[in-house]
C-alpha cells in the first residue's frame, strides 16, 4: 500500500454546519479528494468516496473513517455525531456504469439523499500534440467530461439532489495556462468549468423541472501547483520543471497543499457561499490573485455583496487586495438602486421633503405601508400562532441590540391592528431567519429570497414618496439597516445606515425635546410615542458609532449638538396623569459625562439603556482620537489621549458598585440577560481604553513606548477575562458589533505573542488561552451573523500572514496600517503583510 500523505490537522474546532448532509466525492482515497473528504467529515457531513480499487475502499471505509474519529472528535473531546458515516466505493470513471454504481450506492446507504457532489477524479494523461491517437482522446473525454456529466444526470433523474445542494468541479490551472504536452487535460478541465456555468443556470431555481433542487450552486475550483502524490511521483526533473514554470508568477513561491484546496472547496460547500454560483474560483497563488488567506476574505466578501437584477458578469472586490473575477447569479427580485446616486432620493411634492425644515411631526398610521414590500412579505404565510411566536422571539433575542420598541405598547397595538403590515412582516421574516424558523418546509429558500427582495426594494425614500414618514416606517428602516450592516457588511450597508441617519436629522430626531416646544403639531404626539422616537434615535446613535468606527470614517451624528434627552421612565397614576423621570442630555463637554451617569443611576428602569448610550459616547470619543492619530501632530494627539483617559477614569468610578464585575452579580439578583447587557457596556469602556492605548503607543519611544505597549496587553487581557464569562445563548440578545472589540483584542494579543520583547517573559501560554477564548466567542457570533464571520477570517489571515519575531519597527509599521477592521487599506495590508514586513529594516 502506498504511503498516504498526512491528514491536515485542523487549527480550530470546526462548526458542525454540515451535520446530516451527504457528500459524494470522486477520487477520495488520496490527495486533494481525501483532504476535501476530511474537511467535510470534520463538519459532520457523511461521505461516499469513490476510488478504483479495493485497497482504496479499505483506506476510505476503515483507515480514513478511524482517523476522522481520532483526529477530529477524540482530539477535541467531542462525541462523534451518530449520523456521520463514511464509506468507500469502487467506481472507475472510465467505466460506462460509473454513474449508475454511485447512484445505486447513494440509494442503498443514504436512502437517496445527496447534498454535495465534488468531482475530483480525472484522467491525468496529458495529451501530447502530435502523439495522440483516437483512443487516448476518447479516454480523456470520457474521464474528464462524459463521466461527470453522467453522474450529475443520474442524480438529477433520480431526484437525489436536495434544495441548496452543491456541485463542485475540481479544475486545473491548465485550463487557462496552456502547455503543448497537456492538450486534452487542459481541454477537459475547461469543459468542466463550462459545465458548472450551465448547471448553475439550470439548478438555481428558475426552471420549474429542477425545482426539487432549487438553490443549488455549481462552481469550479481551479487548482494550481499542489504537492500531491501524483505530482511528486512525476520525478525530480518534472517537479523542478513545474517549479521553474509556476513559481516566478506566484506571490508565494511554494507548492500548495491538498488541505489548501480543501478549505476553499469547504467554504463553497457551506451556507456562506450560497450566492456564489457559476464561478471559476482560483486556488492559485498567482501575483494577480491572493494567497490562501486572501481567498478566504474574497469568498466571505463575495457573499456579502448585494447583487442587482442587472447582469453582473464581473465583480472586482477591493482590487488592491483581490484581482479576481467572480461571476454571480442574477437576483430574481427588484433591482437595487445605487445608494450613492443623486437620483436615489427624488424630492417631489407630496412627500416628506416638501417640508423645507423637515420638522413636521411624523404621523403614525397603520395604513402607511409600502405596497411593494408588503406584497413581497405576504408571499410568506405565517399562521397567527407562528406570527405571535416570532414576535415574542424578536423581543427575547434582540432586546439589547434593537431596543426600538416598548414591548407592552407594541403588543397592545399589534393585537389592536394598529401596526403597519410591512413592519410586522419585516420583523417576522428577519426573526425567522435568525432563529432558523421555517414557515413552509416545502419552500426552504423562501426566507432568503423574500428577505433579499425586501432589502433590495425598501430604500427609505421609496417608502416615503407621496406620504409622511410614520414611526413604524422609520423603525422598519432602522431594523433593515441594522440587519444589513451585520449580515451583509459592505459599502451598500454603510450607505444605508447613513441614509437612515440623515433622515433622522431631517425630521429632527436629534433635537426632539427642542422642536416639541416650537412646533404645535408635535404636542399632539403622546408621551409614549415620544419615548419610542427617543429610543429609535439612540439606537441610530449606536449604529452610527459602530458603522463608522469599523470603517475608519467620520461619524454622521454630532455629539456636541444633540438635544434629545436620554431614555426616561414614566408611570401612569390612577388619576391618569403621567410622571416621568428628569430629562438628561449628553453634555456638550464630554468631561461632564460622569455627572450624567450619576444622575442616570437614580432611574433603575432605564439605567442599563442609558449607561449603554453613555459608554457608547465615550467610545466615540476614543474612536475619534484613534482616527485622527495619523494626520495630527504628536502633541495634539497626546493631549487628546490624556483628556479622554481622564474621562474614562471618572466614568468608571461613577458607575454603580459592581458594574465592572465580569461575573453576574448574584447577590443583587442580577438576571443573566441583564448581566450580558451590562457586560456590553463594560466592553465599550475596554474598547475605548484599547483604542487610546494603541494611539498612545504610536506616539512613544524607548521606555515610554514599552509602558504603552504593556497597557495594550493589559486591556486585551481585560477583554479576554470578560469573554471567559460569556454565555453563547445570549449572542442573539446583544449587539453583534462587539465583534469589533473581540477582533481588535485578538489582533494585538497575536502581535504581543510574536513580539521580540515577549521572549523575555513566559506569557505565551496565557496569550494563547486568551486568543482561544476570544476566537470561540467570535465563533459563537459567527454562527448567526456574517460580520463576525468576516472578522474571524480577517484575523486568521493576519495571523497566518504575520510571522514572528516582530521588532519594535515591525510593530510600528503594523500600527500605522491598522486604520479600522473593515478599512480597505487594512485589508490590502493583509494580502501583502509578509512583503511589507520583510522590507521593514
Amino acid at each position: 500500500m502506498p504511503v498516504m500523505p498526512p491528514l491536515p490537522k485542523p487549527s480550530r474546532v470546526r462548526e458542525l454546519d454540515l451535520l446530516d448532509k451527504v457528500a459524494v466525492i470522486s477520487g477520495a482515497s488520496r490527495g486533494i479528494g481525501r483532504a476535501i473528504a476530511f474537511n467535510l467529515a470534520s463538519r459532520g457531513c457523511s461521505i461516499l468516496g469513490t476510488c478504483t480499487s479495493d485497497i482504496g475502499v479499505k483506506n476510505i471505509s476503515s483507515i480514513f473513517d478511524d482517523e476522522v474519529s481520532s483526529h477530529i472528535f477524540d482530539a477535541t473531546s467531542r462525541v462523534r455525531p451518530a449520523s456521520l458515516r463514511v464509506k468507500g466505493l469502487v467506481a472507475d470513471i472510465f467505466s460506462s456504469t460509473c454513474a449508475r454504481t454511485i447512484a445505486d450506492e447513494i440509494n442503498n446507504t443514504f436512502n437517496g439523499r445527496l447534498d454535495i457532489f465534488i468531482n475530483c477524479a480525472s484522467d491525468p494523461n496529458p495529451g501530447i500534440i502530435g502523439e495522440m491517437d483516437t483512443d487516448e482522446v476518447q479516454r480523456s473525454l470520457l474521464g474528464n467530461i462524459q463521466t461527470p456529466v453522467m453522474i450529475v444526470e443520474e442524480f438529477v433523474r433520480r431526484r437525489y439532489f436536495k434544495p441548496n445542494s452543491r456541485i463542485i468541479y475540481i479544475s486545473s490551472i491548465r485550463s487557462r495556462q496552456p502547455w503543448s504536452e497537456q492538450l486534452m487535460y487542459g481541454a477537459g478541465k475547461s469543459a468542466g468549468e463550462s459545465l458548472c456555468r450551465t448547471w448553475a443556470q439550470a439548478f438555481g431555481g428558475k426552471e420549474e423541472r429542477y425545482s426539487f433542487m432549487a438553490g443549488t450552486t455549481a462552481n469550479a475550483v481551479t487548482v494550481g501547483l499542489t504537492e500531491t502524490e501524483a505530482v511528486v511521483n512525476c520525478g525530480s526533473e518534472a517537479v523542478q520543471q513545474f517549479q521553474d514554470e509556476f513559481f516566478p508568477s506566484q506571490s508565494i513561491p511554494r507548492f500548495g497543499q491538498p488541505d489548501d484546496v480543501a478549505d476553499v472547496v469547504g467554504l463553497l460547500c457551506g451556507s456562506d457561499a450560497r450566492w456564489i454560483t457559476g464561478c471559476v474560483v482560483e486556488e492559485v497563488l498567482e501575483q494577480t490573485s491572493t494567497d490562501f488567506a486572501g481567498n478566504l476574505i474574497l469568498f466571505s466578501l463575495a457573499q456579502l455583496i448585494k447583487i442587482s437584477k442587472r447582469p453582473l458578469k464581473v465583480l472586482l472586490i477591493s482590487s488592491a487586495i483581490v484581482q479576481a473575477q467572480v461571476a454571480y447569479k442574477r437576483r430574481n427580485g427588484p433591482a437595487r438602486e445605487d445608494l450613492s446616486s443623486d437620483e436615489a432620493a427624488p424630492a417631489s411634492e407630496g412627500h416628506i421633503l416638501q417640508d423645507a425644515l423637515g420638522l413636521s411631526p411624523p404621523v403614525a398610521t397603520a395604513n402607511q405601508t409600502s405596497t411593494k414590500v408588503s406584497q413581497i412579505a405576504r408571499q410568506i404565510v405565517f399562521t397567527p400562532g407562528q406570527a405571535e411566536y416570532l414576535l415574542e422571539s424578536y423581543f427575547d433575542i434582540l432586546q439589547d441590540a434593537n431596543p426600538v420598541f416598548s414591548k407592552e405598547l407594541f403588543f397592545h397595538r399589534y393585537r389592536s391592528s394598529q401596526c403597519s403590515e410591512d413592519l410586522i412582516s419585516t420583523i417576522l421574516i428577519i426573526t425567522a431567519k435568525l432563529t432558523g424558523f421555517t414557515a413552509n418546509e416545502d419552500d426552504p429558500i423562501s426566507l432568503d429570497t423574500r428577505l433579499d427582495q425586501i432589502l433590495s426594494s425598501s430604500i427609505l425614500e421609496d417608502d416615503l414618496i407621496g406620504d409622511l414618514l410614520s414611526l413604524d416606517q422609520f423603525r422598519k428602516a432602522f431594523i433593515l439597516a441594522f440587519y444589513e450592516f451585520h449580515q451583509f457588511p459592505g459599502h451598500q450597508a454603510w450607505l444605508r445606515v447613513g441614509r437612515v441617519t440623515r433622515m433622522a436629522y431631517r425630521i429632527g430626531l436629534d433635537r426632539l425635546d427642542h422642536i416639541r416646544t416650537l412646533y404645535p403639531d408635535w404636542n399632539t404626539v403622546s408621551p409614549e410615542d415620544i419615548q419610542e422616537w427617543k429610543s429609535l434615535w439612540w439606537c441610530l446613535y449606536r449604529l452610527d458609532t459602530y458603522s463608522n468606527i469599523s470603517s475608519g470614517t467620520p461619524y454622521l451624528v454630532d455629539d456636541n449638538v444633540i438635544r434629545t434627552s436620554l431614555i426616561q421612565s414614566y408611570t401612569v397614576q390612577p388619576s391618569g396623569t403621567i410622571n416621568t423621570s428628569s430629562e438628561l442630555f449628553l453634555p456638550p463637554n464630554s468631561e461632564d459625562l460622569s455627572k450624567i451617569l450619576l444622575a442616570a443611576s437614580s432611574s433603575p428602569e432605564t439605567l442599563l439603556r442609558n449607561v449603554h448610550n453613555i459608554t457608547t459616547a465615550i467610545l466615540r470619543h476614543a474612536g475619534l482620537i484613534f482616527r485622527l492619530n495619523l494626520p495630527h501632530s504628536q502633541e495634539v494627539i497626546g493631549a487628546q489621549v490624556a483628556k479622554v483617559e481622564r474621562q474614562l477614569a471618572t466614568i468608571r468610578l461613577a458607575l454603580p458598585p459592581g458594574w465592572l464585575n465580569p461575573r453576574r452579580n448574584a447577590f443583587s439578583n442580577e438576571s443573566h440577560a441583564d448581566h450580558h447587557a451590562r457586560t456590553i457596556t463594560v466592553l465599550h469602556l475596554r474598547m475605548a481604553q484599547l483604542l487610546l492605548s494603541i494611539a498612545d503607543t504610536g506616539l512613544r519611544q524607548g521606555d515610554e513606548w514599552l509602558l504603552s505597549w504593556q497597557n495594550v496587553l493589559e486591556t486585551c487581557q481585560d477583554i479576554a477575562s470578560i469573554a471567559d464569562q460569556w454565555d453563547s445563548s445570549f449572542c442573539l440578545a446583544v449587539d453583534p458589533a462587539i465583534s469589533f472589540t473581540i477582533f481588535t483584542a485578538m489582533i494585538f494579543l497575536d502581535l504581543h505573542k510574536k513580539a521580540t520583547i515577549m521572549a523575555e517573559h513566559n506569557h505565551s501560554s496565557d496569550i494563547d488561552h486568551h486568543i482561544t477564548i476570544l476566537r470561540l466567542q467570535l465563533q459563537h457570533f459567527a454562527r448567526i451573523w456574517t460580520l463576525p464571520r468576516l472578522l474571524k477570517l480577517s484575523f486568521e489571515s493576519f495571523s497566518q500572514s504575520v510571522s514572528g519575531p516582530l521588532s519594535h519597527r515591525h510593530i510600528a509599521l503594523i500600527l500605522s496600517r491598522f486604520e479600522a477592521p473593515l478599512h480597505p487599506r487594512w485589508l490590502q495590508f493583509l494580502s501583502s503583510a509578509n512583503t511589507a514586513l520583510a522590507d521593514c529594516k
